[in-house]
């Protein structure tokens, strides 16, 4: 589940200057989160954001409706964030589509969200660190699951921020107040590998690439061995 300003920091810094670009990265998360105060002001706020290269929001009213589930590429992620189908996505897109700025940052985000999930197995090493709890500990860190790991994206963003000081927190996330910074070391999300994540991602500038190489490239990083996985970023 990498924040807003994760994906912000995981894209090529000349892309961002590009607001087509930059919304298309926000846009699979930020139009969800305004979905759920209503639909209208989901319309009207997308309205309000939108540039001459994004779609009419009537391109996102069914897949807003729709529930993300695995496998299936429903939903604004095209299946669940922790597995996008990037493929799917990118093949349904016409080659106007493919070589257009808000197009190819919502592919980022996509592409963003598939490696951070694949090499980080957050889920994995949080399950592991419960067996080494006991049953009353166990209990209280299951329910409280979702608030530990969105502390720790607190704790990554103040890294982030140390790391890349000049990246800006656009207006429509900055209005959220969903970005927190937080002090001290995260607990279950590596941030060796996804500092290595970052700065693989943000040193290709999508505007100026072959996206198909860059997708079967990054489904070439996916590897269940984090050994392997971590000489390949490096």
């Amino acid at each position: 589940m990498p924040g807003y300003y994760a994906h912000l920091a995981s894209c090529h810094e000349k892309a961002l200057l590009n607001p087509s670009f930059r919304l298309g990265v926000e846009i699979p998360d930020l139009l969800k989160t305004y979905y759920k105060v209503s639909p209208s002001y989901a319309q009207e706020k997308y309205n309000l954001l939108k540039t001459k290269d994004m779609p009419e929001y009537s391109y996102f009213a069914k897949r807003l409706k729709e529930e993300e589930r695995p496998n299936v590429p429903k939903g604004m992620h095209y299946g669940l964030s922790n597995n996008p189908n990037v493929l799917y996505f990118f093949s349904s897109l016409s080659n106007t589509e493919k070589t257009n700025p808000f197009f190819l940052g919502y592919l980022w985000h996509l592409l963003t969200d598939l490696l951070c999930y694949q090499s980080l197995n957050v889920d994995n090493i949080f399950n592991e660190y419960l067996k080494t709890q006991d049953i009353s500990q166990k209990n209280n860190l299951l329910s409280h699951k979702l608030s530990i790991i969105h502390e720790d994206w607190d704790k990554i963003n103040k890294k982030i921020l140390e790391k890349y000081p000049t990246l800006n927190i656009p207006c429509e996330i900055k209005e959220l107040n969903f970005i927190n910074f937080k002090e001290g070391n995260p607990l279950f999300i590596n941030e060796t590998i996804l500092f290595k994540i970052i700065s693989y991602l943000r040193d290709i500038n999508p505007l100026d690439a072959n996206m198909l190489d860059i997708i079967n490239n990054i489904y070439s990083l996916i590897d269940p061995n984090s050994i392997k996985r971590e000489r390949k970023l490096g």
